[in-house]
């Protein structure tokens, strides 16, 4: 596995680990109570409020290119964020920065793998969880080996495109649809 798609892999964890937090506990895109973030989603960085600036403050160099719907979604986890643990917060901080450091291909390649692993069946997703769990069990230098096209390069039985979910808490999950 080389660097680009260990990084795109990433991306993706961090895309779909962003949107089940930003719906796990508001409203569905759609429903009406979700409607006055939509409505706001194509707002500049400064018409963001300070809260929301603070929060999503890795994002703020591309933030006025980004589509409005993306705006709403990345509001809504900012919404959200309070009501996180601080562990979580430091995570989805440490996240948005290395999402902000992907560039427009590498994003566009990680909500592509995003979508395909949503479409996934669920023994499908469980192998593909339990590929992750033996590779977030090598020792660190290993799994740098790997990332950077290492010996071996994928762990047994996965591929360089398969798509990998986790947890808000970094621990994989069997199935998130």
């Amino acid at each position: 596995m080389n660097k680009v798609t260990f990084r795109t892999l990433l991306a993706a964890v961090l895309l779909m680990i962003g949107f089940s937090w930003a719906y796990a506990g508001g409203p569905a895109p759609g429903h009406p109570a979700a409607a006055p973030a939509a409505a706001a989603g194509g707002s500049n960085w400064s018409q963001l409020s300070p809260r929301e600036q603070q929060i999503l403050a890795p994002l703020q160099d591309g933030w006025n290119q980004l589509e409005p719907k993306r705006k709403t979604k990345w509001r809504e986890i900012a919404r959200l964020y309070p009501k996180m643990k601080p562990d979580e917060q430091e995570r989805l901080q440490k996240r948005m920065k290395t999402w902000a450091s992907l560039t427009p291909d590498q994003r566009r390649a990680a909500r592509e793998t995003y979508k395909k692993h949503a479409q996934l069946p669920p023994q499908q997703k469980r192998e593909i969880v339990e590929k992750w769990r033996e590779f977030r069990s090598l020792p660190e230098e290993k799994r740098h080996e790997l990332a950077e096209g290492g010996a071996g390069a994928v762990p047994a039985g996965a591929s360089p495109t398969t798509p990998i979910s986790t947890t808000p808490a970094g621990e994989p999950a069997a199935s998130k649809n």
